[in-house]
């Protein structure tokens, strides 16, 4: 069901990187890779870049979150809208990240009083192209 909304919503969203980005921490070439169907993040069978020598988690590799409006990133694009996950200092807290995986652009998605959004435990968010549920 991911899949199919992650097509339906790929018409009007920005596309996720063309080729594997370098690592921004070691300038290596990443390597694209799926997420096991086990993930319980919300995040199974997802694709995403991998530094491998590093052993860490680069970007995703698809267009979910990838909506044009979000904020520009340091490459000056549309940035990425996340959510973090149970283990984070924001629990399901909203956040940006380049798209592209290019630059370390990270920024909160906040609120009217200046905290960080954060989702509901079981929430289906489909706004902004960020589909996202968790258990």
């Amino acid at each position: 069901m991911m899949e199919a909304l992650d097509q339906a919503l790929g018409a009007w969203l920005s596309p996720p990187p063309a080729v594997a980005p370098d690592c921004i921490k070691c300038g290596k070439p990443t390597v694209w890779d799926v997420t096991k169907t086990s993930n319980r993040k919300g995040n199974a069978g997802r694709p995403y870049y991998i530094c491998k020598p590093r052993r860490k988690f680069h970007c995703f590799a698809d267009t979910r979150g990838n909506d044009p409006r979000n904020p520009a990133c340091f490459c000056g694009v549309s940035s990425k809208t996340q959510v973090s996950g149970a283990d984070k200092k924001t629990v399901r807290g909203v956040h940006y990240v380049c798209r592209r995986g290019k630059c370390d652009y990270y920024r909160l998605c906040l609120d009217d009083q200046n905290q960080q959004i954060s989702l509901p435990k079981h929430s289906w968010t489909l706004s902004l192209g960020l589909v996202s549920f968790e258990m």
